[in-house]
């Protein structure tokens, strides 16, 4: 009894393994790009994506007065503000309402936030990359995640960490536990072996990697960090089996809603118009990291470019090459388009009509509902 009570007393005490939390925090200067008379305008963005809380908070001061200003990511239009009577602005912006009913949810991080007069979108006053490369000096970043186990390893935890601070310093944490004692793991970054990770007689380890700018490193047992691994893949390797991670994931705090969405796909078959040949279908898409596609695709109709409508707005051409049995052809859009012929999806089909015309004479070919 006394020792089950001392036990139970311990467990108390240490509690449940600490599990890592999916956060991001960061703090970055905004640059000055363009420059008008008196004093050259002021920025800053904080970003904290921790738990339920996500929030995007940009202050500026000495910009022109009374004026209404458009904040993008990456050049696609986010949130609009109003400075005060002095050209200032303090906006702490919620992005999960922002995101809501959106097209895609609002993540700055690796993107470039600009800050542009509503009457010059797309000149930016001033600007920065929210974490990643480009950043503006005296950029501070935390950022934690969990990696998942595979399924040969369901027993195995761990989680990695970005930490970088305003002087420049930089230092990347990787901890494992429920893995095979005594074992110098390998950890990798985009596929590329970065060091190792040793447990102990537990099975638990911890890698710890450094990056300083006077090029000195404390401690024997921290590794020097030659990449930066923000939202790259991080795995850990058991030596005797290099083809399958034990841990694995992006070096990118998972946040529900904003960069981590539950997968979706819709398609819709479209209706002919009598007397046309063919099929066409429209697919609307919600990928696991919450980018949305929309892409519409034509098979064995005439051979010829036609003009895609969605709500009554013509979004581009779709040219149908002709492969023997008719024209086959694909317009595709991506929010963040990385494939040959992908446009930005900057507008959203859901609910939308969509009609497919000929280009020529502009006559109705195929139309539906995308749901």
């Amino acid at each position: 009894m006394r020792l089950a009570a001392i036990l139970f007393a311990a467990l108390l005490v240490a509690g449940p393994p600490a599990l890592a939390k999916e956060e991001s925090k960061i703090k970055t200067d905004l640059e000055v790009v363009t420059l008008g008379g008196g004093a050259p305008p002021r920025g800053s963005v904080r970003v904290k994506l921790q738990g339920s809380e996500a929030t995007f908070h940009l202050r500026v001061k000495r910009l022109a007065a009374s004026t209404e200003y458009v904040v993008t990511a990456d050049g696609v239009e986010q949130t609009r503000f109003t400075t005060n009577s002095k050209g200032d602005a303090n906006e702490k912006i919620d992005l999960h309402v922002v995101s809501m009913g959106t097209l895609a949810p609002f993540d700055p991080r690796g993107k470039l936030v600009g800050v542009a007069l509503e009457t010059a979108p797309g000149t930016n006053v001033l600007e920065a990359v929210v974490s990643g490369a480009s950043e503006p000096p005296r950029t501070k970043v935390k950022e934690w995640t969990d990696l998942a186990p595979d399924a040969g390893a369901p027993g195995a935890a761990g989680d990695a960490r970005f930490d970088q601070r305003p002087n420049g310093n930089r230092r990347f944490v990787v901890k494992a536990s429920g893995l095979t004692p005594n074992t110098p793991y390998e950890v990798h970054v985009d596929s590329n072996l970065i060091g190792t990770l040793m447990t102990n007689g537990g099975g638990a380890g911890k890698a710890h990697f450094e990056a300083k700018k006077n090029g000195k490193s404390k401690g024997k047992k921290k590794q020097a960090l030659g990449v930066d691994p923000r939202g790259l893949p991080v795995e850990v390797f058991d030596p005797l089996d290099l083809a399958t991670p034990v841990l694995s994931g992006p070096m990118l705090a998972q946040i529900d809603g904003i960069s981590a969405c539950a997968p979706s796909q819709t398609l819709v078959t479209l209706t002919n118009e009598p007397g046309v040949l063919g099929t066409g279908t429209a697919e609307f898409e919600v990928e696991d990291d919450c980018d949305r596609s929309f892409e519409v695709e034509l098979d064995d109709v005439t051979p010829a470019t036609y003009d895609v409508f969605v709500g009554g707005a013509d979004v581009g051409d779709l040219v149908a090459v002709d492969i023997g049995s008719g024209g086959d052809g694909t317009l595709a859009f991506d929010t963040d388009p990385d494939a040959p012929g992908e446009q930005l999806l900057d507008f959203d089909p859901r609910g939308q009509t969509l009609e497919v015309r000929l280009q020529s004479d502009g006559s109705l070919v195929m139309s539906g509902v995308v749901p």
